[in-house]
């Protein structure tokens, strides 16, 4: 599945770039407040909302404009306590909720681990700010991890 929604996504960065190069901070803000809201309308919401097919517009799409929002407009040195906080708030939310509903169900309620859940968006914005204030430099050993990690993500399934 992982590289046919590469491939999708590969193909929207061309007109992506180009919007979001010339788009100011606000309507990119516009954007990733629809996205946001739509991550909430699921499967499991359905029954409250009317019948429009938002996911198509809150899929994977979302993830590479908040990460061009991210690293264009967030300055991370002042926000290294929002993205520990975000994280924390993330991992302690999948947690709890996953726990919450599956004791409620009586069954395991994946929905909280999903790529698209929204505890799963804070963690994940709490981690690129925090990796972005790493500083790393650039080393021979991340050089050749780097050009293994495709192979490696194409035979993880068999392990």
């Amino acid at each position: 599945m992982y590289i046919y929604l590469i491939i999708g996504l590969y193909l929207f960065i061309p007109i992506l770039r180009k919007w979001t190069i010339s788009a100011p901070e606000k309507e990119v803000r516009y954007f990733l407040i629809i996205w946001g809201i739509t991550l909430f309308i699921n499967e499991y919401t359905t029954q409250f909302f009317p019948k429009i097919e938002l996911m198509y517009f809150s899929k994977f799409l979302g993830y590479l404009v908040l990460g061009h929002y991210l690293h264009k407009f967030v300055d991370y040195n002042k926000f290294k306590l929002l993205g520990i906080s975000l994280f924390s708030i993330g991992v302690l939310a999948t947690f709890f909720l996953t726990d919450y509903f599956t004791v409620k169900n009586d069954q395991f309620f994946p929905f909280f681990y999903e790529y698209l859940s929204p505890n799963i968006v804070l963690a994940s914005i709490g981690i690129f700010i925090l990796v972005k204030n790493l500083n790393i430099k650039t080393n021979k050993y991340l050089l050749k991890l780097d050009s293994y990690s495709y192979g490696i993500y194409l035979v993880h399934i068999i392990v």
